[in-house]
């Protein structure tokens, strides 16, 4: 599960801009990123309430330093959790919760070949060029932005019907009246679409 996703603000005014530049007709792109697949993060818990959830959510008894907390599962990080020793006087558990993160590094705008102004199609095209250009680089395409002329930065039923890729990310920009803009992000299951939260830097909670 996509538990949050990093979007530099440089990408995200660019996309703003795009938005801009095209209407009143959409603006379109591909996402390039890099999933973080169990991103980890450092918590201690009374042994008590651990032993509770230890089975259900890998608890790990002892002292976890903060800094091996990063991507999971890795030798570094695997190695020294097998051997942590033992809390002192056994009276707590240290934790890496896990948490799933997409980091956007770069936008690609690319031509819109909608036939009508409110709606957008990549083209097939510069996908298949995009797709090639990152083989072998460790980042891939993890989603599409485009903007809605109505005001309205979220998908709409045309969205949805056009959505396919389950854990894809979807950008959304609109501007108002005032050519204010507002991005915002979501992420589509297979049936439908889930608000996502973004923030411009990775944080360790």
């Amino acid at each position: 599960m996509i538990a949050r996703l990093i979007l530099p603000g440089a990408l995200r005014a660019q996309v703003e801009r795009e938005a801009r530049a095209a209407f009143p007709r959409e603006c379109c792109g591909l996402l390039e990123g890099i999933r973080h697949a169990n991103y980890a993060t450092r918590s201690t818990l009374p042994l008590r309430e651990g032993r509770k959830i230890q089975a259900q959510r890998g608890i790990f008894r002892g002292g976890v330093d903060p800094t091996i907390c990063g991507t999971y599962p890795s030798p570094k990080f695997a190695a020294q959790i097998s051997t942590l020793p033992q809390g002192e006087g056994g009276d707590r558990l240290s934790s890496c919760s896990v948490k799933d993160t997409i980091e956007i590094a770069a936008i690609h705008p690319t031509a819109n070949i909608a036939q009508t102004a409110d709606a957008f199609e990549i083209d097939p095209a510069a996908h298949i060029a995009l797709l090639r250009r990152l083989r072998g680089t460790g980042r891939e395409i993890v989603g599409c932005y485009h903007s809605h002329a109505n005001g309205r930065a979220e998908p709409s039923e045309r969205d949805l019907a056009g959505a396919s890729e389950a854990g894809f990310v979807w950008l959304i920009a609109a501007l108002d009246d005032e050519g204010g803009g507002t991005v915002n992000a979501f992420i589509f299951d297979g049936n439908g679409f889930s608000p996502l939260t973004f923030s411009e830097a990775v944080e360790v909670a």
